[in-house]
């Protein structure tokens, strides 16, 4: 029996409207921290799984750790990556229950490319409204 899914399961609850910033560090199976600069991440999020469309994602970021409003910032050699989605993009959810994934490929073999994380992403409702 081989099982290649690496992906591991983590939900993930934010609220409409703010700022979403979401630190995870990653090890291999001896728990060393992976080099995460020798990746590229992308992250998106979708209402369903079977939503393979390619304007189905509601929100779709990607990068290699040049953080500006919505990406990645990378660790040098600690293993954590912090996913960042502007509090204007956040704002542009409905409040409701979806699912996401991140996936990494590495910089130096274009060909190896693996779901990291995958899971839930609620979106909760929000009182204060940002104009």
């Amino acid at each position: 029996k081989a099982n290649l899914d690496v992906a591991q399961k983590l939900n993930i609850t934010a609220r409409k409207g703010d700022t979403f910033r979401l630190k995870v560090s990653f090890k291999d199976s001896s728990n060393t921290a992976i080099t995460v600069n020798n990746y590229t991440y992308r992250l998106q999020v979708r209402n369903s799984a079977s939503d393979d469309s390619a304007s189905g994602a509601i929100i779709d970021i990607s990068g290699d750790g040049s953080v500006n409003s919505n990406g990645f910032e990378i660790g040098s050699s600690n293993g954590d990556v912090t996913i960042h989605i502007s509090a204007t993009t956040m704002n542009e959810i409905d409040g409701g229950r979806y699912v996401y994934d991140l996936e990494a490929k590495h910089n130096t073999d274009n060909s190896l490319i693996q779901t990291w994380l995958k899971g839930n992403f609620v979106v909760n409702e929000d009182v204060t409204v940002n104009a």
